[in-house]
């Protein structure tokens, strides 16, 4: 097994709410996010400009924080004298948070390339490779774990499988888990009912070129 090469996490302090929005959501971003809004105001109706300022966006998104807690079935019940959510309805009026959620805009429509441009820079996925529901949830939560300084990551039989394991190891990370049969994926072991033949404490190994082995072992219960 090799030998584990990290030292423990830094454990950093807490910090207040504001300064962990801050680390996503910087000045600089808000006011691209209100330049742009502004200008689509000004597209859709050159008479009735809705001017948006760094301020009226914060107090929108915490708003729309505080709307996905406290979730009511109309929006107009957030601002309403028996339902009244207090975070919402004293940080601006209905009708001008409704004015910021239609001009809120991120570019300039004028200068976005047309729908049949070859050029125009289209959304894809990109990152993880799909190795199935419960492989795949691994991957995200193994994203954070060190590469190369030889972590190794357990898991039971629902996680494990030979393509995880796989992109697990290439990309520096050991593993070390059950597989159940069904995901063996042509390694032709014996039946649980011919190796019970064999007696107690019968076993077969079978090892293969990738980074990894499977075995089974009959006793009482069949284990891979």
């Amino acid at each position: 097994m090799p030998e584990w090469k990290d030292v423990p996490p830094y454990q950093s302090p807490v910090e207040s709410p504001i300064t962990y929005f801050r680390n996503f959501f910087d000045v600089t971003f808000l006011s691209h996010i209100c330049e742009q809004s502004s200008l689509y105001s000004a597209q859709r109706n050159p008479n009735k400009v809705n001017s948006m300022t760094v301020n009226d966006l914060e107090q929108f998104i915490g708003t729309v924080l505080t709307m996905s807690l406290m979730k009511l079935p109309q929006l107009r019940m957030y601002w309403s004298q028996r339902f009244r959510v207090s975070q919402v309805a004293d940080t601006m009026t209905r009708d001008r948070w409704k004015e910021i959620k239609q001009s809120l805009h991120f570019i300039d429509n004028q200068e976005a390339p047309d729908q049949n441009d070859p050029e125009r820079d289209r959304l894809y996925k990109q990152g993880f490779p799909d190795i199935g529901a419960s492989g795949n949830i691994v991957l995200r939560m193994a994203s954070i774990v060190p590469r190369g300084l030889d972590y190794i990551l357990y898991f039971d039989n629902w996680f494990c499988g030979v393509d995880l394991q796989v992109v697990l190891k290439k990309v520096g990370i050991s593993s070390v888990g059950t597989v159940r049969e069904a995901r063996l994926k042509g390694c032709k072991l014996p039946s649980d009912k011919d190796l019970k033949k064999k007696g107690r404490g019968s076993y077969v190994e079978m090892a293969t070129t990738f980074e990894g082995m499977a075995a089974k072992r009959k006793e009482m219960r069949p284990t891979i």
